[in-house]
């Protein structure tokens, strides 16, 4: 097929908007669909690297009542990693799908002691996975 390029130069915030492509030969003139353009700061980070709280609630026998295992937020969403921003740098429009979404960049494994109903000398343990940060991670 026939390969075209739209290339904004020196693209500014205020520059996000609705686009449309017009081509006009010989034979006639046609126009594109309108497309969505959003231009973001450099320094742009499409997920909240603080994880947001999600409490586990736990048995009454547990030394703690509920725990805070944390979650990204947009969970899952599409995102942009670092490395696919560079085609977007060198001013390249047609941008690949990403493979990418906001997801756990870091965890700890958590272990809350807990107590068996009616015997509190019998001891079992619930292994629980913390979200430490978040960020853009392959889904």
């Amino acid at each position: 097929g026939i390969k075209t390029d739209l290339s904004i130069a020196e693209a500014r915030l205020e520059d996000s908007g609705l686009y449309t492509c017009k081509a006009t030969n010989r034979a006639g003139t046609d126009l594109t669909e309108a497309v969505q353009v959003t231009v973001r700061e450099k320094k742009y980070e499409p997920c909240d690297s603080t994880p947001k709280t999600k409490l586990v609630p736990l048995s009454d026998a547990c030394d703690q009542k509920s725990v805070d295992i944390g979650e990204c937020a947009n969970n899952r969403s599409p995102c942009l990693e670092k490395s696919q921003f560079l085609d977007v740098f060198k001013e390249q429009c047609a941008d690949q799908s990403s493979s990418f979404c906001c997801g756990p960049l870091e965890t700890k494994s958590i272990v809350v002691k807990c107590r068996t109903p009616g015997n509190v000398s019998n001891e079992y343990k619930i292994p629980l996975t913390k979200t430490i940060s978040c960020g853009c991670v392959r889904c």
